[in-house]
């Protein structure tokens, strides 16, 4: 484990350098370069992590001889710790972009547009009913993270399970029956549904990759 903490150190370091180069060589107002993928690994090397800036995670990749390498009963472990050190880069990404003046969330707009024209009513009435809509899912989010019971969320295939206290994951699992080596492809994809399924939705990037 010293030797993973070791390479974390370097990976980061070397990461939040070339963010740094980047920055400098890309215009104010400009998208980063980069931020959309960031990698984050397991010890063994055979997870890898891609995350947005945000920490959604875009892909999940597990690397043939899986089996081997870490076998069916670590490889959940292995899946989270992969993902949790993408997410602490993209800590340190965020703090890069903030002292450079960067911003990776756009400004509320704090001006709402009034409609004109014929259908002003029924502009006004969708706007109603989307604040609405944004309201009652902020009460949700807010009944999840303040809900002390744990859950159990799975991904689509029944394959990965996570289980979470708020929103902070505490163990992941994955269902070894009927598993097999070559199933990787299948168990990164339910991975990353299971992931994705407990991101607070103000996490999430607007735009779908």
């Amino acid at each position: 484990m010293a030797d993973f903490d070791e390479f974390r150190i370097r990976d980061t370091r070397r990461f939040i350098e070339n963010l740094e180069d980047t920055l400098a060589y890309t215009p104010a107002g400009q998208p980063v370069p980069g931020l959309d993928a960031i990698e984050g690994a397991d010890a063994s090397g055979t997870v890898y992590c891609l995350v947005r800036l945000d920490g959604r995670p875009a892909r999940i990749s597990i690397t043939d001889g899986w089996w081997e390498a870490v076998g069916p009963e670590a490889i959940a472990g292995a899946v989270l710790q992969a993902y949790r050190f993408a997410q602490q880069k993209t800590v340190f990404a965020r703090m890069v972009l903030r002292r450079h003046g960067r911003t990776h969330e756009s400004p509320p707009n704090l001006e709402p547009e009034v409609p004109t024209g014929a259908d002003d009513l029924d502009t006004m009435r969708r706007r109603i009913d989307q604040a609405g809509a944004d309201i009652a899912a902020a009460m949700r989010l807010f009944e999840v993270v303040n809900d002390p019971s744990p859950r159990v969320v799975s991904g689509p295939r029944g394959i990965f399970t996570l289980t979470v206290r708020g929103t902070v994951i505490e163990s992941a699992q994955v269902n070894v029956f009927g598993l097999r080596p070559e199933d990787a492809t299948d168990l990164a994809d339910d991975a990353r549904e299971a992931l994705l399924s407990v991101r607070p939705s103000y996490a999430h990037h607007p735009a779908e990759a």
